[in-house]
């Protein structure tokens, strides 16, 4: 609420990756300071005071974040206020070998990523599709991991 407060010329772009709390809490430890309703609430606050859209960002997880119910729940978020939604291909983390909840973590397939997006247009849902860089080189999103053992 600062930052609306402090009007600063800056577009707002939301984190989301998730419609309930507790798949944005497995996906974003931060999410157990901030919940949904919170961010809402913040989200409507800062529309009021600046009058600019909101961009949500959103990596599609397959059978994490990508069903039917999540595209309801995230149109009715996006109609809080004006706003749009940045779609994200997510690229795989196998070669990390990853464990726990992180190895649960793959792409949506692209006939799934399709439909998801369709049907947000479906619900008036101002969708893009973000392209991502750096996945030959096992890079996206801040993350950067190596897929050789480097020996010292």
């Amino acid at each position: 609420m600062r930052m609306a407060d402090e009007n600063r010329p800056i577009k707002l772009a939301i984190s989301l990756h998730a419609t309930t709390n507790e798949n944005r809490m497995k996906l974003m430890p931060i999410s157990k300071k901030y919940t949904l309703k919170e961010i809402g609430n913040a989200v409507e606050y800062y529309y009021r005071k600046t009058r600019k859209p909101i961009t949500y960002e959103y990596i599609l997880l397959e059978g994490i974040n990508d069903t039917d119910l999540d595209v309801q729940r995230l149109a009715k978020i996006c109609r809080r206020v004006p706003s749009k939604v940045n779609v994200i291909p997510f690229h795989a983390i196998d070669f990390t070998n990853p464990d726990g909840f992180a190895a649960e973590l793959k792409p949506t397939q692209l006939h799934d990523f399709q439909r998801f997006i369709a049907k947000l247009r479906m619900n008036d849902v101002t969708v893009m599709i973000r392209s991502s860089s750096g996945e030959d080189i096992d890079a996206a999103c801040g993350q950067l991991a190596f897929s050789k053992q480097i020996k010292p």
